[in-house]
This record gives structure tokens, sequence and C-alpha cells, in this order.
């Protein structure tokens, strides 16, 4: 029955998904088409098909430039490198663009990385501004309080009803969806995306602190198991805000060309760090263990939280200062008239 219901909302919510991720690229598809690009003469615009390989043709080419030529559709006209084998694009939307085979890349548009491997990719990695803010959001990934099987098998375990824990699986879902309808106005009120991100995550951790206050002060009893999944269930908000938060810092921050190198190497360490929770619970196995996996749960939260804080105000702080800082020929002082 239970793989009926869930088959049954699957075929039913498909057509919803479908329209949405196609009125989603409908709206985005015109922005994001346009790719600002170099030339090898230092023009730099942005047009559709602008990350490709391409030429512009000169409209108005000087007559022993032009080059009068016929396609197979029957047109025929005369332009700059009309004697070179090119296609014509009138959705580019400046001039004409020639794409040619022969061309491996646009000047400037290879991320700084191209063909370097996956030891460059690291390194590149490493090496980006945004790279502070990518540990600090893997280190959430460190963690056992994210209300997945292994914490539920710990409270099935500790006789939790399952019907309870079923609840609040729902209830995590709807705590988290508020907690993305508030994001907007978060981000709003504190000014920047990453201002909202490094409040979500500290709010984060705030929410998880007291399961680890309640298991030292009472034990493993069933009030800690309570407060365990209560914090759980509301530390979501603040999780789902964070994740939104850093999503929207990352696409920011990080160029069009380096993203799939940049995210790839941080959802690589993500699941690393999965890795090493599922690890830590084959080491500290038994039931009455599950404190040291909580501790070390909320010392990983505390970590990402103290990453992220660093990472902020070494580098968003920073510009945001050498932004607001007067020129230097500002700050001198004024000379008295006498010393004119």
């Amino acid at each position: 029955v239970g793989a009926a219901v869930i088959g049954g909302f699957n075929v039913c919510s498909l057509p919803l998904e479908l329209l949405l991720t196609q009125r989603a690229y409908a709206v985005f598809a015109p922005v994001l088409a346009a790719k600002a690009h170099r030339h090898s003469d230092g023009t730099v615009h942005a047009h559709i098909h602008g990350a490709r390989p391409h030429l512009h043709a000169m409209l108005h080419a000087p007559p022993d430039q032009a080059h009068a030529h016929a396609h197979e559709s029957g047109g025929a006209h005369a332009h700059a490198h009309g004697d070179r084998a090119h296609a014509h694009d009138e959705q580019a939307g400046a001039d004409i663009v020639l794409f040619e085979k022969h061309l491996e890349h646009v000047p400037g548009g290879d991320g700084g990385a191209a063909g370097g491997g996956c030891s460059a990719r690291w390194v590149q990695y490493a090496a980006h501004p945004v790279f502070g803010a990518s540990v600090g959001f893997c280190l959430l990934f460190l963690t056992v309080l994210d209300n997945s099987t292994l914490v539920t098998a710990y409270l099935q375990f500790r006789g939790l009803d399952p019907a309870l824990l079923g609840l609040a699986r729902t209830a995590d879902a709807a705590v988290g969806l508020l907690g993305t309808l508030a994001y907007p106005h978060l981000a709003r009120a504190l000014g920047s995306v990453e201002a909202a991100a490094l409040f979500s995550v500290w709010a984060f951790w705030l929410s998880l602190a007291p399961a680890g206050v309640a298991l030292a002060a009472v034990g493993q009893t069933r009030a800690a198991d309570e407060w365990l999944l209560a914090c759980m269930v509301g530390a979501r908000a603040s999780l789902w805000s964070f994740d939104l938060a850093h999503t929207q810092a990352m696409q920011q921050r990080v160029h069009e060309t380096e993203r799939g190198a940049i995210n790839a190497c941080q959802a690589s360490l993500s699941q690393a760090l999965s890795v090493l929770v599922q690890l830590g619970a084959l080491g500290w196995h038994r039931p009455a263990q599950f404190g040291l996996l909580l501790y070390a749960s909320l010392v990983a939260v505390l970590a990402a939280a103290l990453v992220y804080s660093a990472w902020y105000y070494t580098t968003v702080c920073t510009a945001v200062a050498r932004c607001a800082a007067p020129p230097a020929a500002a700050r001198q002082p004024l000379l008295p008239a006498a010393d004119r």
C-alpha cells in the first residue's frame, strides 16, 4: 500500500514538476543565454552563444574585405569572412556570428584551468575566493543530526513510536519549507546573501545545541530523545535557509566557466565527509555510544559556523570596507590657505 501511495504521488506530481521546470527555463533562458566574453582584439561584450568559438562579421565591411557568397537557403550577400566556412545566427543580438570549427576557444573564456586534470581542479578550488565558504558548507555534512536513517534507527531502538518518527519527518519538511520562504526576507533585512548565510549557519548550530545540553544533563532518557528529535526538526528552517544563501552566493561569486570544477570539488568534499560519518557510525556502533556521535556532530557544525564566519569577515567585509574607503587623495588633510 505504501509503495502504491508513493508511486501515485510521483505520477501526479510529474506534470507539475515538468511545468514548473519549463516555466523556470523560459524565464531565465534569455538572461543566461547571453554570455560575456573577450575577443583577441580586446573587445568585450555579451550575446547568445558568446561562450562558443566565433567571429563577428562586419556588416559594412570595406570593399576589399567583403566577400560575396550564397548559402544553401538561397540567400546571397557579402561581408567580412564570407569566404570562410560559417553559419549565421540571427539570435546573436550583435551583428552576425560566424562559427568556425578551427577555433579552439574564445580568449579569456576557459576559466584559467583548461586541460589541467583532476589535480588542477582541486588547486583551482582551493585557490578560489569562495573556498572558505564552501568548506564551511561541506562541514555540515559531517553530522548525524540530520534526521536521516542513522538517527532514526537510534531513536527507534530507544523506543520512540514509529508514528512519532514519521510525524517528525513530515514536520521536518514543513519547517524546512518555512526556511526557504523566510530566506528572501532575511537576505533583504541583512543586506546581502552572505550575511543571511552567516546568520543561518549560526542559527542552525544554536538550534541543535540544546540536544547536546539535554543529553549531558539527563543522559540517554526519553526526555533527551524527544529533545533531540525536536531540535533536529526546528533546525531545519535555518539549514534550508543557509543552503539557499550559500547556493546563491556560489552562483554570484563563481564565474560560469569555473562553476563546473568548483561545484564538483565541493560535492566531492561533502560526500567524503558524509562517508566519514558512516565510518564513525561503524566505529561507535553501540546505541550507548551515540552520544559520542552527537557531540562530534555538534563540534562539526560549530566548526562550519566558525569557518564560514572567518571567510565572511576576511573576504566579504574586507571587500566592502575596501570599496567604502575614500581615495587616498580624499584622505589627505587640506592645507591652510597660508601654506598653499
